[in-house]
């Protein structure tokens, strides 16, 4: 593309052509410095990234892939469903009681500096390596840092609209959609973006510790197996699934409720 094209394109479009091409350039420079380190260090160590890749297009339109992945997905999804709720609820409570707030915070600041391998392991000496555990754990993590997200939306939320609201009679279910949501979705989309993104890493994380299935086991298995391009295989081919998540899904949702929201409100 000439320089005489690029500037001739709209603002939006160069934006997102400069964009783009510097997230290729990102990624171009990081597999030729793989490509270079993997050259100078045994295949069993540190694989090419063409040979891991074609392990991993394997791997990823593989059965046993799609099984464990399934399980591990399901635990990621109840986990970031139940994190999400709770620190929902959590935040309304401390925005309407004092005492609630008081009571709260410290478990609050608590969760947030013990490390995640700690409450792993704690969860698997209390629980078992079995049943809920590979639910668990990622729920306790992640409750704290959605909770320090999302209660700052609640807590400033406009008290003049409300005042408004209360003027006019408007119904609760109008009010909560039309003014209240508009106001908490940005938060409630990050908090969300930052719930899948934790909560697949922790769910992995759980199941290395216990299970003996999902994804997280299937890693342990090759990495006690010393085969770095199966685990690199079985890595990307998830990472993959998340990256479609969050493309297709929750970019989406996002554009529709928040910033449709706020063009309705300009």
């Amino acid at each position: 593309m000439s320089h005489h094209h690029l500037v001739s394109l709209p603002y939006h479009e160069k934006s997102h052509t400069i964009k783009g091409v510097f997230s290729l350039s990102g990624i171009s420079i990081l597999l030729l410095l793989w490509h270079l380190v993997s050259n100078s260090l045994p295949n069993f160590l540190l694989p090419s990234p063409i040979s891991t890749f074609q392990k991993t297009y394997e791997t990823f339109f593989s059965l046993d892939f799609w099984h464990n992945a399934s399980l591990t997905l399901t635990r990621a999804f109840i986990a970031v469903c139940v994190s999400f709720l709770l620190s929902n609820l959590m935040a309304i409570a401390c925005t309407i009681s004092v005492n609630i707030k008081r009571s709260l915070w410290p478990l609050i600041m608590l969760g947030l500096t013990v490390p995640s391998i700690v409450v792993a392991f704690i969860s698997v000496v209390i629980l078992g390596s079995r049943g809920p555990v590979g639910t668990v754990v990622p729920v306790l993590i992640i409750i704290p840092i959605l909770f320090i997200m999302i209660y700052p939306a609640y807590e400033n939320l406009s008290k003049e609209f409300a005042e408004v609201a209360k003027i006019f009679h408007l119904p609760k279910h109008i009010y909560i959609i039309e003014v209240v949501f508009p106001q908490l979705a940005p938060y409630l989309f990050a908090a969300l973006r930052t719930g899948i993104s934790d909560g697949w890493k922790l769910t992995i994380l759980a199941e290395v510790f216990t299970l003996g299935d999902g994804v997280g086991s299937r890693i342990l298995q090759y990495f006690n197996l010393f085969s770095i391009r199966d685990v690199f295989a079985w890595t990307v081919s998830f990472l993959a699934i998340m990256i479609l998540i969050e493309y297709g899904v929750v970019q989406q949702l996002e554009k529709r409720f928040v910033r449709n929201k706020q063009v309705a409100h300009t």
